[in-house]
């Protein structure tokens, strides 16, 4: 297993532990906090662990771009963001669960139900 696809499987680990949780809300936090981070990092190992591979830098490229023009991805970047400023709680887990659009779906919508 490569160490982009564990990190993939981490990151899936805590998204499934959020849908079990949603009803606690502290639960779901921290597990969002740990989604996040995962997430994050899961792209920084892809860069490392694939960068000498053949073609990999111009197919990265064109997916940074599609990244960072995703409304939600940004967001979900500024949350993870703060997470390094201040505690979990300042995200605001409600917020996170309401704004946040994934398509016609709601991020609550597509990790808890």
């Amino acid at each position: 297993m490569t160490n982009t696809k564990d990190k993939l499987n981490e990151a899936k680990h805590f998204l499934e532990e959020m849908k079990r949780v949603s009803s606690n809300l502290d639960k779901f936090r921290y597990e969002l906090t740990a989604f996040l981070a995962a997430s994050r990092s899961l792209t920084q190992i892809m860069q490392k662990e694939f960068s000498g591979k053949n073609g990999f830098i111009e197919w990265y490229s064109r997916q940074q771009n599609e990244m960072e023009n995703n409304p939600t991805l940004k967001y979900l970047l500024r949350q993870r963001n703060n997470l390094e400023t201040v505690s979990s709680r300042a995200i605001g887990v409600y917020r996170v669960m309401t704004e946040v659009s994934l398509g016609d779906r709601s991020i609550i919508s597509c990790c808890c139900y």
